[in-house]
């Protein structure tokens, strides 16, 4: 009797041991799949988390600078008063003696960032330290990255160096007006350091009452006067107040006035005069023009007619300046009008067109270019 072979059992055979051969052989590409894309996406998370803990670094050394120049102003504005009143000159060491600051005035009003609620991705803000010296304000702080859990940490050293800062806030750099044509550029915090005068050595006049041309010394009181003022050097403890006539001008003089002054007209011009004001000038009638002169008011400046022509001139204003109009700015036009121991501009309406001390940032750049600013 012939057998004959069932091939077919051993092909089905086969054919079950491929098939659970390569069931295996799937499942362990999609683990490993399945591991490349969670890996994938733990390096995505790291990646934004340190994004995130660089963005809380710039967000806080913006904040914090802000604030210190905020702090900074206030307390070189004050100190500045205290100087004027004592009669001394006006210099960053000066101010830095007369400076009144702790560090509690540096710390930030409100903590930041808030944290962005119902996320899984943030960052927070750890101040290490903040110490202050007689040169030098240093705050070392940490900034947290989170992104799904991942966390990336940066700590960074802020350094601003007081003399600067205060060199800064006094000599600001130059601004650009409210674009309104006739009332010119507006600087900030530009500082006239030519116009001090000390009464050490000027002659004493205690009955003098009148302020006449070519004279030399120290004024105990108020003083008027009718006529031009011509080659004068006078302290006047007290106010200038002047009916001089029509063709009145002041020339070649130095001035330096604790109170008030009050021109009545002076339509011949000013030319080459150092006049400080402790307090408001008011100028009735000007036709004729401001030239090679620096004038220095702590509180208003009040124009009642228009001013002519303004050449290589600064006019430094505490106040508010009050004008009809002011001529276009141009080449003879060399200093213009300033802004006294603030920021922001003024205009011819006696407006303050802006205090954004946030412009200040850009103006220190600088400092970050020079590694006062670095990350650790």
């Amino acid at each position: 009797m012939k057998h004959q072979k069932n091939n077919n059992g051993f092909a089905l055979v086969t054919v079950l041991i491929i098939i659970v051969i390569f069931t295996l052989l799937g499942t362990v590409l999609i683990n490993i799949s399945f591991t490349n894309a969670k890996q994938l996406n733990k390096t995505e998370d790291n990646m934004q988390a340190v994004d995130l803990s660089e963005m809380g670094i710039i967000y806080y050394k913006n904040a914090f600078i802000k604030n210190a120049y905020n702090t900074f102003d206030t307390a070189v504005s004050t100190a500045k008063s205290e100087l004027i009143n004592q009669g001394r000159e006006i210099t960053v060491d000066n101010i830095l003696n007369e400076l009144s600051i702790s560090v509690n005035d540096f710390k930030l009003p409100i903590r930041i960032p808030k944290e962005i609620p119902v996320s899984t991705h943030r960052f927070e803000i750890i101040e290490n330290s903040l110490s202050i010296s007689s040169r030098n304000l240093k705050v070392i702080f940490e900034s947290n990255g989170i992104m799904n859990g991942s966390t990336s940490k940066i700590t960074a050293t802020i350094n601003l160096n007081i003399e600067e800062v205060i060199d800064t806030i006094l000599n600001g750099g130059s601004g650009t007006g409210d674009g309104s044509g006739s009332s010119g550029n507006a600087n900030r915090g530009k500082t006239l350091m030519d116009i001090t005068l000390s009464k050490d050595g000027l002659n004493d006049c205690t009955t003098c009452t009148k302020l006449k041309s070519g004279t030399v010394g120290y004024f105990y009181k108020t003083l008027t006067n009718n006529a031009s003022i011509h080659n004068t050097i006078a302290y006047i403890s007290g106010s200038l107040l002047s009916s001089n006539k029509s063709n009145s001008s002041i020339k070649n003089s130095h001035l330096y006035i604790t109170e008030n002054v009050d021109f009545e007209n002076l339509n011949a011009g000013v030319e080459k005069l150092k006049l400080f004001v402790g307090k408001t000038a008011t100028i009735h009638n000007l036709n004729g023009t401001i030239k090679n002169s620096t004038i220095y008011v702590t509180k208003d400046l009040i124009f009642h007619n228009k001013v002519k022509e303004i050449k290589n001139s600064k006019i430094c204003v505490g106040g508010q300046l009050t004008a009809k109009s002011f001529p276009e700015p141009d080449d003879t036009w060399k200093e213009g009008i300033y802004t006294c121991m603030r920021f922001g501009n003024i205009n011819e309406s006696g407006n303050d067109s802006g205090t954004d001390v946030s412009t200040v940032i850009e103006e220190i750049k600088s400092q970050v270019e020079k590694g006062e600013i670095t990350y650790n």
